[in-house]
């Protein structure tokens, strides 16, 4: 049987859409006030709501990293 992962936001029980490295999820939730419950599990879950608020935080950045990267 396969445990259905969770999302890792501090209050939220909603199943887990998306899996990203804990550490690149953790300074974009900081910015929108919202944080990762304790864990020591190298990837974190986000639920469809808080993968919304995710990249709209990280949008300005992956916008600067094209410009200076090219495509």
């Amino acid at each position: 049987m396969v445990k259905e992962k969770v999302c890792s936001v501090e209050g939220c029980s909603e199943p887990g859409v998306r899996s990203f490295a804990r550490a690149k999820i953790s300074e974009a939730l900081q910015k929108a006030s919202l944080t990762l419950k304790s864990g020591r599990s190298r990837r974190a879950y986000l639920c469809s709501e808080h993968y919304k608020i995710y990249k709209k935080q990280t949008r300005k950045e992956k916008r600067v990293n094209k410009w200076r990267y090219g495509t």
